[in-house]
């Protein structure tokens, strides 16, 4: 490929961070048919969806052959956009977060179908794998895939991690979370669940008294979409703010509507473990 080419490419581009994070695929390898260029920038592209990538991995994305996905993937990690990653696996690598991110954005803006199909892809390959760190980036993907479960199953990835899981298990489920939030990509229950996931993080790192306004907003998010499950885990965050501040008739007005909501969801399913309400009674 000759410098007028690679001079075209780079203005096609626009600046797109992702555009020209796909373009080093025909920068860097100008010597490969266009059919095989073409395959590269679309492995690149689902490589981008998960946190890190390996030949198992992209070939369960690609729906490809070990053996083409082994070569395919020798190629991408030669690329500049592509770094080894080692502590998870002597095969692994990521694409760096500058172009991985802006991909991801692309991909579910230009090609929602395919983006939600590889975030589901992305899952699966996960789903089964109980380290932190695969449920971390098992859920990751299933809140795109699968909104709705994967709201019921943070619920309760949350509810583990809080009684059992080391603080850096905390961190990084927050941080994924918050990263699926700014790129704007969960709505309804996803959204609403996953926000309040950091912001319990939040109040346990910098104090309840930092998520007050924050608190009051999911709050008001929960009951416009009428799950009572968010309501009353929004209600335990208010509750949890007003006290931090020092408001005990704001916090056992909320703790208060906690429990009767846990009691009423406990009467209806008196056989699910998860309703009994996580901070009702702390206000005195």
């Amino acid at each position: 490929m000759d410098n007028i080419k690679q001079l075209q490419l780079i203005r096609e581009a626009q600046g797109d961070p992702a555009l020209l994070a796909l373009a080093t695929v025909d920068l860097a390898l100008p010597e490969f048919p266009d059919a095989e260029r073409n395959a590269l920038r679309l492995a690149l592209g689902a490589a981008a969806v998960p946190h890190w990538c390996d030949t198992t991995i992209l070939a369960e994305l690609n729906n490809a052959s070990e053996p083409v996905s082994r070569e395919r993937w020798a190629h991408l990690k030669a690329l500049p956009v592509v770094e080894p990653f080692p502590a998870r696996g002597v095969d692994a690598g990521n694409v760096h977060e500058a172009s991985r991110l802006p991909i991801r954005r692309y991909l579910a803006e230009t090609q929602r179908t395919r983006f939600i199909e590889l975030s589901a892809r992305s899952a699966r390959v996960f789903e089964t794998d109980m380290r932190p760190v695969s449920r971390i980036e098992w859920i990751y993907h299933l809140l795109v895939a699968d909104p709705e479960r994967g709201a019921a199953e943070l619920e309760d990835m949350d509810r583990l991690f809080s009684g059992s899981a080391h603080h850096e298990d905390l961190a990084a489920l927050s941080a994924v979370l918050a990263e699926l939030d700014a790129t704007h990509i969960l709505q309804g229950k996803a959204l609403v669940r996953a926000r309040l996931v950091v912001a319990e993080y939040r109040a346990d790192v910098a104090g309840a008294a930092s998520v007050s306004d924050l608190a009051t907003q999911l709050l008001q998010m929960a009951e416009t979409i009428e799950d009572d499950l968010l309501i009353r885990d929004a209600c335990s965050l208010v509750g949890d703010a007003a006290q931090a501040r020092g408001d005990l008739a704001a916090a056992e007005q909320a703790f208060a509507r906690d429990l009767a909501i846990s009691e009423r969801l406990a009467a209806l399913d008196p056989a699910n473990t998860s309703w009994p309400s996580r901070t009702a009674g702390s206000a005195t």
